[in-house]
């Protein structure tokens, strides 16, 4: 799994973005 500051970015809700 390559998600590290992306996921950390995602989990705050600074990037409302779907996983897809």
């Amino acid at each position: 799994e390559e998600c590290e500051e992306l996921c950390q970015i995602m989990r705050q809700g600074l990037v409302k973005r779907p996983t897809v």
